[in-house]
Order: C-alpha cells, then sequence, then structure tokens
C-alpha cells in the first residue's frame, strides 16, 4: 500500500492512501512539500511490514511570471563595455540568453535566483547581439522582451552629423561608416545636422529615432526598405525631384513618410497581383501644369503628390489604395467635397471609379486602376481650372511682349496687371478670350525702369485665376526682392544668378543658396527677415517681411 505525510519528523504518522499496485496516481490539494513511501507486507514470509524509503514531491501554485523589460545600448566600436539591466520581472529563477543570429537560436549565460532586477555586464561585444531573460516561478516560464548591443559600422549604421549635413561625409557616421548597399541605419538621437542626400543610394531600415531630424533628398532617389519613428519632426523631404523609392510586394502597404514644406505622406497598398517599385515626391503646391505653370485657387489642398511605378507598368487585379494626409492650415479655398483629381499631361481629371474614405485630414481612395503619375485634393462642387498653361514677359526694344498659353475653352476673359515694386498692382489692359486660341499676345509700350508683371484670368464659372509673377528690369542687373510683404514664397530677381544668406532678427542665418531657381519657397513663421545678396565681390542687404 501507499502512505503520504507532509511531516518527516520522529514518529510522524503517514496517512494511507487506497492503492495498492506498484504505480499511484494521486492529487494533492495543498502546496508544499508531501512525502511518499511504500509498505509491504508477505504474509507467506513475515507478518512484520517493510517500508520504502520515503520521496519528496514540491507543489506549487501562483500566477504567471512577468517576464520584464531588457535595457539595450550601442556602440560605434568593438572596445566596449557596458551593463544590461532586466527591471519589471516577477519569478523565482532568471536565466540570462543571448543570441547572435537575430533571435533563430539563444544560447544560456548564467542564471541567477535573485527576485529582483538582475544586472549583466559585458565587454569588448564585436557584432550585434540580442539577449533576453527566461523568468521561472516554478509552476511557469516566460521570456522578457528582447534587448539588444548594437555595435554600428557593422551591419548596421549610425548617422551623428557631428561634421555637416552631406549624407557621403564619412565623419558624420559612426565608426565612419557611411549607410549605403542596403545597410539599415539609425538617426542618433543627439544628431547635430540633418542629412542631405549626396547620390541617389539604396538602404535597408531607417530608424529616425526620435531626433527631429529631416533627410532632404534634393535631386537625388532614395531607395529604401522601412521607415522607423517617421513624423511631422522626423521624415523625409522632397524638396527638388528626388524621389523615395519602396518596393510593394501585392497586397501590402508602405507609408512614403514624405513633405517638401510639412508632413504629407501617402500610404499605398498594392493590389495589383504582382510586386511592385513605386517612387513617390510631393510638392507644396497645385498647379494647371501638374508639376509646373500657374499656382491654381480653386479650394484645393495646397500639395501636389507626384507617384509613379519604376518601369510604368500598368495596374492591374485590384489596382492600388492610396492614403492621402495633410494639415488644416494646407487647404485653401473651403472644400465641400474632399475628391482625388489625376493630371492626365493636359488638365485635372476628377476620379470616379474608386471609392472614397474621406475625414478632415485624409483622403482614402480604393481600386485605382490609371495611370501614374501627379495627383491632387480638390473639391468635387468647385473641380481645378485646367486652363492658363504659362505667361512669360520678354523685353522687345523700349517695349515688353507678354505672352502665355492656354488649354481648353473653359476661359472668358484676361487682365493684365502690372506693378512697380511687387505690392501695388494696376490693370494695363483686357483681352477677351477667343475660341480656338491658345496663343495670346499683350504689349506694354511703357514700361518702367523695373516692371513686374501678372496675368489673371476669369472663367465662364467666374472663378479668377492668377499667373506666376514675371520681372522684366532694364536698370542692368539691379536685384530686387519681390513680393514683400509675402506669405514665404518670393523672387529674388536679377540678371545673374547670385549667392543669398537669409536670417532671422537674431542673426541666425537660416537658409542660404543661389537663385538658379528665382521662386524661393520656404515655411518662415510670420515676422521680419534679412537677405544679404552676394554677386562677386558686390553684397546688397534686403529686408523682407512674412506675414
Amino acid at each position: 500500500r501507499w502512505e503520504t505525510t507532509t511531516n518527516t519528523s520522529p514518529g510522524t504518522t503517514f496517512t494511507p492512501i487506497s492503492n495498492i499496485t506498484t504505480d499511484l496516481t494521486h492529487t494533492v490539494t495543498t502546496n508544499g512539500t508531501h512525502y511518499f513511501r511504500t509498505v509491504v507486507n508477505t504474509s507467506s514470509c513475515s507478518t512484520s511490514d517493510i517500508y520504502s524509503d520515503w520521496y519528496p514531491i514540491t507543489a506549487t501554485t501562483g500566477s504567471t511570471p512577468i517576464g520584464g523589460e531588457i535595457s539595450s545600448q550601442s556602440h560605434c566600436s568593438v572596445d566596449n563595455s557596458g551593463t544590461l539591466e532586466l527591471t519589471g520581472a516577477s519569478g523565482g529563477t532568471y536565466t540570462w540568453q543571448s543570441s547572435t543570429d537575430n533571435g533563430a537560436t539563444w544560447a544560456n549565460l548564467n542564471s541567477n535566483p535573485a527576485n529582483t532586477g538582475l544586472l549583466q555586464t559585458y565587454a569588448n561585444i564585436t557584432r550585434n547581439t540580442l539577449f533576453r531573460v527566461q523568468v521561472s516561478n516554478g509552476c511557469n516560464t516566460v521570456n522578457s522582451n528582447i534587448g539588444s548591443i548594437t555595435i554600428y559600422g557593422t551591419n548596421k549604421c549610425q548617422w551623428t552629423g557631428t561634421t555637416n549635413s552631406n549624407w557621403g561625409t564619412s565623419t558624420n557616421w559612426c565608426n565612419g561608416v557611411i549607410a549605403s548597399n542596403g545597410a539599415d541605419f539609425d538617426i542618433s538621437p543627439e544628431a547635430t545636422n540633418n542629412i542631405v542626400l549626396d547620390v541617389d543610394r539604396t538602404i535597408g531600415t531607417i530608424n529616425f529615432n526620435g531626433s527631429a531630424k529631416y533627410i532632404n533628398l534634393g535631386n537625388n532617389n532614395l531607395t529604401v526598405t522601412d521607415i522607423i519613428d517617421a513624423d511631422t519632426l522626423n521624415h523625409i523631404k522632397t524638396n527638388g525631384t528626388g524621389e523615395l523609392i519602396a518596393r510593394i510586394a501585392n497586397n501590402d502597404s508602405f507609408t512614403f513618410n514624405i513633405g517638401a514644406g510639412a508632413f504629407n505622406p501617402v500610404t499605398i497598398t498594392n493590389k495589383t497581383g504582382t510586386t511592385d517599385d513605386f517612387e513617390v515626391r510631393v510638392i507644396d503646391n497645385v498647379y494647371n501644369g501638374g508639376t509646373s505653370g500657374t499656382s491654381l485657387n480653386s479650394p484645393r489642398v495646397k500639395r501636389t503628390w507626384l507617384i509613379n511605378k519604376v518601369g510604368g507598368s500598368a495596374n492591374s487585379g485590384s489596382g492600388i489604395d492610396m492614403s492621402f494626409n495633410w494639415h488644416l492650415t494646407e487647404e485653401a479655398g473651403t472644400i465641400t467635397t474632399r475628391r482625388l483629381y489625376h493630371h492626365s499631361g493636359t488638365d485635372w481629371d476628377l476620379q470616379t471609379a474608386g471609392t472614397y474614405s474621406t475625414r478632415a485630414r485624409y483622403l482614402i481612395y480604393r481600386g485605382y486602376k490609371g495611370t501614374f503619375s501627379t495627383f491632387a485634393i480638390g473639391d468635387a462642387v468647385t473641380p481645378l481650372p485646367v486652363d492658363l498653361v504659362n505667361f512669360n514677359a520678354t523685353p522687345n526694344g523700349n517695349s515688353v511682349d507678354l505672352t502665355w498659353t492656354t488649354f481648353g475653352d473653359n476661359k472668358n476673359s484676361f487682365n493684365i496687371l502690372k506693378s512697380t515694386d511687387g505690392i501695388k498692382w494696376n490693370s494695363i489692359g483686357t483681352l477677351n478670350a477667343a475660341d480656338n486660341t491658345i496663343h495670346y499676345l499683350f504689349t506694354d509700350h511703357k514700361p518702367a525702369p523695373i516692371n513686374y508683371y501678372q496675368l489673371s484670368q476669369l472663367d465662364n464659372s467666374n472663378t479668377l485665376q492668377y499667373s506666376d509673377i514675371r520681372v522684366v528690369n532694364f536698370n542692368g542687373n539691379t536685384l530686387s526682392v519681390f513680393p514683400n510683404p509675402n506669405n514665404g514664397e518670393f523672387t529674388i530677381q536679377s540678371k545673374h544668378v547670385v549667392q543669398f544668406q537669409i536670417s532671422d532678427f537674431t542673426g541666425k542665418v537660416i537658409m542660404e543658396g543661389d537663385n538658379a531657381n528665382p521662386l524661393i519657397k520656404t515655411n518662415f513663421a510670420k515676422g521680419i527677415y534679412f537677405i544679404k545678396i552676394s554677386e562677386g565681390d558686390k553684397t546688397t542687404f534686403s529686408k523682407m517681411i512674412v506675414q
């Protein structure tokens, strides 16, 4: 028979168990250590009982242990040391483990029976290593979260930006290793400078890491696998012709965390049935020519998203879904019903084949199967005008010839505006729109030394559309900045390319460059700014007001 007790002191009475077989199945009802023995009696040999040694079994009950959190560390060199800490764990046994193959296999480091946070010291780690702790309370075992030691310059890089903004400068990178050829990289939370892309590059994952830094593409393309921790203060600026490129598998999505003057990401979900490479950039405003021409004045979001497939393959399957994001301050006019427009090359076409989901600051268009290029958000009630294509002012002896080109028949008349200071404007003539006419000419026979010209067009719905401003200067190489005051967009006009610096009222230089493209677009806050313009050994200063 079997017997049990919870006390092995001399004289302890064991309690019989109703079982006379050589195997025992028994349920204990309390925590603690329970002792078991057998009593053997063979009546043919002896009338005395024979007792086996007792065997202990410990029963415990309780809640599932808590794995806790492990800290992470990073270093720029293999000459390193430090301590990882486990916090928030709850259990009786802690076993540290490490992995050098990204978590595929784990090896034990040590165990420690302490009930509070544990410390794990390390030194001279030569490769990226993951750490975790197995926490056990005798009933269950759980794993902590995964911490890491990252050695930048191995298979991951880190931007510190200590020298300048140039991506290609090695001293801007931890351990001098520049991110390229598919490498992942983090931006240090203490990074000094933003990043300016120097050439076309292909990398892996970008982690902005709460650094409050931008990556400026300029005129170069950046191909990425993923982007982490992007937001209003951490994103990729498409401040030139450069594009952000990503590969999207069928039924997968990718968020292009981009902006020009502000953060205007677009998410693309690929439902074409194939893996496709998409290239995206955004510009601040909507133009009648798609990416150029005259700024539109219809109700709109003042952003244009340029979306293309690499190779230009057509849509198939269920097409793609696109989710556009903007700020309410970026809307112009009253948009009653937000709708997506696509520029066909000649005009803006309202999209109606797909389905819409809209909120105050985003629009989702599902099932787009058309061609790619230029997209904008306008109003379904007051569509985007498409008529005025270009406007130019050219000196002709002692006169100025004003020429412009239009598309479509939605035009009524043109008013030619002139100013001598870029602030006060007067009409110097009007022309009625003519049927089947796309090219127009008006001559100013009495130009001033400096002349600012602008064209306003009245369409058949009584909507006014204004052209960009053109300048004709008869005073040699006199420099001019206009309009002044402005809303952050202005022109530095000169006969030759000049260098400029813009400072705020404290004297801090906040922008510099040249006027190869005379139209300067900024997101300056309202206030007074000072412009230093240099051409050779000649320097001039101007005060500018942004309002």
